[in-house]
């Protein structure tokens, strides 16, 4: 599933940014859902 004129750079980029975005979004739906869960925390 490699293409040749797709160059690696900007995969690893892309790789980083979905995972810096997915990352966020978990850390988000965590906070809200523990802030939810526990309101005195």
């Amino acid at each position: 599933m490699v293409t040749p004129s797709f160059p690696p750079q900007y995969l690893a980029i892309l790789i980083l940014i979905l995972f810096g975005i997915g990352f966020g979004a978990v850390t988000l739906y965590v906070g809200r859902f523990f802030r939810m869960s526990r309101p005195y925390h």
